[in-house]
C-alpha cells in the first residue's frame, strides 16, 4: 500500500501486484539482496513518479500500469516481469498520526502535548 500525491495537490492510496518469473537465479541473487523487497521498492518508486507528476483527472489506471510496466520490463536482473496490476485506487484524505515519540519518554500524554 502507498499513499502518493498527485500534481494538482490531491491523495491517493494504491496497492498493486506483480507477477514475474525468475530466469536466471544465479543472476538474481548476485544482483538482488532481497529481490521481491526490491521489485516492491522499485515498482513503489515508479507508481509515485507517475502519480506526481500527473492531475489526478489524467490518471487512469492503465497508464499507471502500463508505465511502471515498461520501467521495470527494461530491468536486467534475472527475473522475466509478466504484470503489474493496480488493486486497489482510492482518493482519500489524510491523516498522519505522530511520529515523533520523544515526548512520550518525558511523560508526557496526548493530551498534553503541543
Amino acid at each position: 500500500m502507498q499513499t502518493v500525491t498527485t500534481k494538482d495537490m490531491q491523495t491517493i492510496t494504491l496497492t498493486g501486484t506483480i507477477g514475474y518469473q525468475i530466469t536466471d537465479l544465479k543472476k538474481m541473487y548476485n544482483d538482488l539482496y532481497h529481490p521481491e523487497l526490491t521489485l516492491s521498492n522499485i515498482i513503489m518508486n515508479e507508481l509515485a513518479d507517475y502519480v506526481y507528476n500527473n492531475k489526478l483527472s489524467d490518471i487512469k489506471a492503465g497508464n499507471a500500469e502500463g508505465n511502471v510496466l515498461g520501467k521495470v520490463k527494461s530491468l536486467d536482473y534475472g527475473i522475466k516481469i509478466e504484470y503489474f496490476k493496480l488493486t486497489n485506487f482510492a482518493v482519500v484524505k489524510t491523516f498522519r498520526l505522530i511520529q515523533d515519540h520523544s515526548w512520550v519518554d518525558q511523560g508526557m500524554t496526548l493530551d498534553v502535548k503541543k
